[in-house]
């Protein structure tokens, strides 16, 4: 026969509140996912939108702009530079002059910024 269930698990009060913490992290990601995923539909929504109406898809505009992260008034231009240099395919990293943090050296990108500082380094790649 099992044992009780207090012997198999301990019931203390800190075991208790690491569980409920748990339980709590994992509700909080599941409600992030759930608004990552629905952020997800309307970009989808959109880009379907615009191909049957055979309009041009414009970067930085909603709800694009907020999926990629892009701040209020960005323009075309800056919009698709950003989004070049999210999906430029990584060729090594380089040691920023300001703070030696390994920065990513990004293909066809010369002109790379410091994600722990904001320092500007130019690479040769």
């Amino acid at each position: 026969m099992p044992e009780p269930f207090s012997r198999q698990h301990p019931t203390d009060a800190a075991t208790l509140r690491a569980m409920s913490q748990g339980v709590a992290d994992n509700m909080l990601s599941a409600a992030e996912l759930r608004l990552a995923l629905d952020a997800l539909q309307r970009v989808v929504l959109h880009m379907v939108h615009c191909q049957v109406r055979g309009e041009p898809l414009a970067l930085h505009e909603e709800p694009l702009r907020s999926w990629l992260g892009l701040p209020a008034g960005v323009t075309p231009e800056e919009a698709a530079d950003r989004l070049h240099r999210s999906q430029a395919r990584v060729i090594g990293r380089s040691a920023c002059p300001a703070c030696g943090a390994q920065v990513q050296d990004k293909e066809g990108i010369t002109d790379e910024v410091c994600p722990w500082c904001g320092a500007m380094l130019a690479t040769q790649r």
